[in-house]
């Protein structure tokens, strides 16, 4: 008996994301849609292709705010320590996020960090606002603190059941406060840095 061939080639399986699923991530990310939160343990590519995708915009969050005394050093400078403090950021509250909500033993801490890190995605915008309207820093400083929960809670917690209301408002508070003050600081960071 011959057994005849489909001709279709099986695709080899891989830990890592494709840098079309990364952009499509980025894509839903910036427009408030929900990113497919799935077990995958290596993130290097993508967290390396999301961070390069903020320095660029740093950068051209500095060129648009200081564009008459532009200084190379203190651009590349700023957005480089903005980058690494994405990503320590990401991290951490990554690690937070998997310790609070104990979702499955499956799920990496890359994956969490991965999810925060897209959530900052919003953070040369409002940096940009933030250097326009200084007297509203505050308010604009809340507001992408709330887009940038929502895009992240909005991921992590789609499918987890809270064991109570009190947990989940403890969960939503810390988060929110975590958000606030980390952005305020790379607010504080980023306008030092333009003066």
């Amino acid at each position: 008996m011959v057994v005849r061939s489909t001709g279709r080639i099986l695709r080899r399986s891989s830990s890592e994301k494709s840098v079309q699923e990364i952009c499509y991530d980025l894509n839903n990310s910036l427009t408030l849609y929900p990113i497919q939160f799935d077990n995958v343990k290596s993130h290097f590519l993508p967290m390396f292709i999301i961070s390069v995708f903020h320095f660029f915009m740093l950068i051209m969050s500095f060129i648009a705010i200081n564009f008459s005394n532009i200084k190379v050093e203190v651009i590349i400078t700023g957005a480089f320590l903005t980058v690494v403090c994405n990503l320590i950021f990401s991290y951490i509250l990554g690690a937070l996020c998997r310790y609070l909500l104990d979702k499955s033993e499956d799920t990496g801490l890359a994956s969490y960090a991965y999810m925060i890190l897209l959530s900052t995605s919003y953070v040369p915008i409002f940096l940009i606002l933030c250097s326009f309207f200084k007297p509203l820093g505050f308010l604009l400083m809340m507001i992408c603190s709330s887009i940038g929960l929502y895009i992240g809670m909005n991921n992590l917690i789609r499918g987890h059941n809270f064991q109570d209301n009190r947990s989940y408002f403890i969960f939503n508070i810390t988060t929110t406060l975590i958000y606030y003050l980390y952005l305020l600081g790379i607010v504080w960071l980023f306008l030092a840095n333009i003066k």
